[in-house]
């Protein structure tokens, strides 16, 4: 008989959360927004750029104002 309590009171949560916030609607859709940030995420860098080493002086070349 207390399980059965229990039970009842556990779907009687589970419905009060159902008409008070549309839980099981919000939940997945979270849940799908956060699945697909992390695809995109992963192809994303947010790492500074890394300056390419300097040669020396800068040498003229026409080419560079074509």
């Amino acid at each position: 008989m207390g399980i059965t309590l229990t039970l009842a009171s556990f779907w009687e949560t589970i419905r009060w959360l159902g008409t008070t916030v549309p839980f099981f609607s919000i939940l997945p859709t979270f849940i799908g927004i956060l699945v697909v940030m992390k695809m995109f995420m992963a192809d994303l860098s947010f790492e500074l750029p890394v300056p390419a080493p300097h040669d020396g002086e800068y040498q003229f070349d026409p080419d560079d104002f074509e």
